[in-house]
């Protein structure tokens, strides 16, 4: 399980040949603050934003501080 990786719309799930799975966050290409590849699993990030696949992961995302207050990933 990646945590909040898995449901936001900045992950880019990178296959491998022998079937491991990284998760590639695209926040890193524009801010260096965010890893390439997170320690999984990420439970808060500054940076998520649900996509598609979004459930019940994206109330873990939440919280009544700003951006700042959460570690980015």
């Amino acid at each position: 399980m990646a945590g909040l990786c898995e449901s936001c719309r900045h992950v880019r799930v990178v296959k491998a040949k022998h079937g491991a799975r990284f998760y590639l966050c695209r926040l890193s290409a524009t801010d260096p603050l965010f890893a390439k590849y997170p320690r999984i699993p990420v439970l808060r990030c500054s940076g998520y934003e649900a996509g598609a696949n979004a459930g019940a992961t994206a109330e873990a995302a939440g919280g009544s501080g700003s951006p700042g207050d959460m570690p980015r990933c």
